[in-house]
């Protein structure tokens, strides 16, 4: 929509606010609002305001009392979703008519009838209080969207209306009885949470975070536990209780809780706190999966929460390219940091892009750990950053650790098999890397799960029953069969069965009859999930063993570069020049013991 009144300087951190106005007694009056303007610097205090209470509503008409004094200085930011564009709805701005689309007109007329609001809280809604037809104005407001959430007093969460059993998942976040399952996973499922800005949003909230769905609300704390602490102590039930429900609702849509991105928004919101060391990486991973209106702000969007001297080198700016935005983006994350942390973002399928600056648009890209970084496979710190062809190379020392041999097939999304160059590769060699025979089934336990949990820390001992495991795909009736983690270990070992490692098949490694799944292997199971999609099994001439991006191909090298903390598969071009395909893991290779 288009603003009559821009801020009153263009290089001044004023700010309009949205003073929602109660209703009145005809229900058919559009929701009124009044816009004001104020200086960030009036209402800086204004997060130390005392939790809110936003259960409680007042549906008198008009105002019932005098606006309290405690709001003088304060404003609360609201985090939405826009939802569709062609669906919209009345609203009135200083008495006059403006299209709103409906998510948002549904919001205001639930948030009148808070009692905050009633009091004279204002608010902070991006689609009314920037000019979205100004560039120039939304340039300068994304360097100002971490101070408006930092500096509101509350972040309040509108999830939308009341549908697919929201209510009992609202309702029951500590205690879920029959349908809040499916409820849950639909709550979770909502667009808002696949929405790019409200990383930074969320992040700028608190435990007490008011959630708001239809007539319900839930307080962060309360939907980060449900989906956490249970989810810890007890991973099968909470994702077999989900799908069951789906089933037996004949509800195909389910694909997975979100649960994932809930534990790294909390995480966020510890590092904006000051409670937890900052983690970069799963941010970056974040927006990478968000679904971004504009592509240029799965970066944009998260300067307000990365460092410094990383920020200080880019100007937001939609004028320019995505591609500009991207590998603005890239040279400043190197140049000041002279770490190449951000090369396990990359991918040998992106076009239009030097290999080392990632694609943010490629939503089916995966780290080999989606949280903080838990290898150091760097051959010492880079000391020198280089770029070369006017920013277009990137100059990188490193050590050779492999060249590619087998390949196995690959796995997608949802325990199904993804055949990319040409399906199996077999390896032309029999050598072992590893020494002996029990050195070698330990690299191919380690492997699979790239030696680690699921939680970042050194796979333990008991995850070598994952040798115990039965492969044949007749396996239905063995229990936890039924769990993600099982059924991509199944899809996985089916399909690679006859990868030769070492002069022996892979199936030679399990057990060729059915058996119970050990318990010590569950764990091992759920890594196995997260770590292998869109990878495949690998091996190298001289006999080593990991896990590879897709596109790698016979004869790919694997490098240990200087900055980097996991190795990288590389593709010569011409000369000295490579390709980037991805970061792989090389087991016997994921620690910094290089020259």
């Amino acid at each position: 929509m288009a603003l009559a009144k821009p801020p009153s300087s263009a290089d001044s951190a004023e700010i309009r606010l949205v003073r929602i106005l109660p209703p009145t007694h005809d229900k058919d009056i559009p929701v009124s609002c009044e816009i004001e303007y104020v200086g960030l610097g009036e209402v800086v205090n204004s997060a130390s305001i005392e939790h809110l209470d936003w259960q409680e509503i007042d549906d008198t008409p008009q105002h019932s009392g005098p606006l309290s004094k405690r709001y003088e200085h304060a404003f609360a930011a609201l985090s939405y979703t826009w939802g569709d564009p062609n669906d919209t709805r009345t609203i009135l701005v200083d008495g006059y008519p403006v299209l709103v689309r409906s998510n948002l007109e549904a919001a205001l007329r639930r948030l009148r009838r808070k009692v905050p609001i009633r009091q004279g809280l204002r608010i902070w809604i991006d689609a009314v209080c920037i000019n979205q037809e100004d560039i120039s104005e939304r340039n300068r407001e994304v360097k100002h969207m971490r101070a408006i959430y930092k500096n509101a007093c509350d972040v309040v969460v509108w999830l939308g209306k009341d549908e697919d059993n929201s209510r009992k998942a609202m309702d029951s976040p500590d205690n879920f009885g029959q349908g809040a399952w499916r409820g849950l996973g639909q709550l979770l499922k909502r667009s808002y949470w696949d929405r790019m800005r409200i990383i930074q949003e969320l992040s700028m909230g608190n435990p007490r975070t008011p959630i708001l769905c239809g007539g319900s609300i839930v307080s962060w704390s309360e939907l980060y536990n449900a989906v956490y602490v249970f989810g810890s102590k007890h991973m099968d039930a909470l994702f077999g209780n989900v799908e069951r429900e789906y089933a037996r609702a004949g509800d195909k849509s389910y694909s997975g809780l979100n649960r994932n991105k809930v534990i790294h928004f909390w995480a966020e919101q510890s590092v904006q706190a000051g409670h937890a060391r900052p983690q970069y990486m799963p941010l970056l991973d974040l927006g990478r999966k968000a679904f971004a209106t504009n592509e240029r702000d799965r970066v944009y969007s998260l300067l307000g929460l990365l460092l410094a001297d990383v920020t200080s080198l880019i100007s937001p700016d939609y004028d320019q390219g995505v591609n500009h935005a991207f590998h603005q983006f890239a040279t400043s994350w190197i140049k000041p940091r002279r770490d190449l942390e951000i090369l396990e973002h990359c991918n040998g399928s992106q076009t239009g892009l030097p290999s080392w600056v990632p694609d943010w648009t490629n939503r089916d890209h995966y780290r080999l750990f989606s949280g903080r970084s838990c290898y150091k496979a760097s051959p010492g710190e880079l000391t020198v950053v280089e770029f070369q062809s006017q920013e277009l190379d990137l100059v990188v020392k490193g050590a050779h650790v492999g060249t590619i041999d087998g390949l196995g097939v690959g796995f997608g999304h949802d325990y199904d098999t993804v055949q990319s160059s040409g399906g199996m590769e077999q390896s032309r060699c029999r050598a072992n890397g590893y020494g002996s025979y029990d050195e070698l089934r330990d690299a191919v336990w380690r492997a699979l799960v790239g030696d680690r949990t699921p939680q970042g820390r050194a796979a333990p001992s008991g995850y070598k029953s994952l040798l115990d495991c039965p492969i044949l795909p007749d396996c239905n009736d063995i229990p936890h069969a039924s769990s993600r983690g099982f059924k991509t270990f199944a899809s996985i070992m089916t399909q690679n069965r006859n990868l030769q490692i070492a002069g022996k098949p892979l199936s030679d490694f399990f057990p060729q009859i059915n058996g119970p799944i050990p318990d010590e292997a569950q764990d091992a199971l759920e890594r196995i999930f997260r770590l292998h999609r869109f990878r495949k099994l690998a091996t190298t001439v001289v006999g080593h063993l990991g896990l590879v991006p897709m596109d790698t191909q016979q004869g790919d090298q694997v490098y240990a570069l200087q900055g980097c903390n996991v190795p990288m598969v590389l593709r010569r071009m011409t000369g000295s020049r490579h390709k980037i395909i991805g970061g792989a893991y090389l087991h016997g290779f994921m620690e910094d013991k290089y020259t």
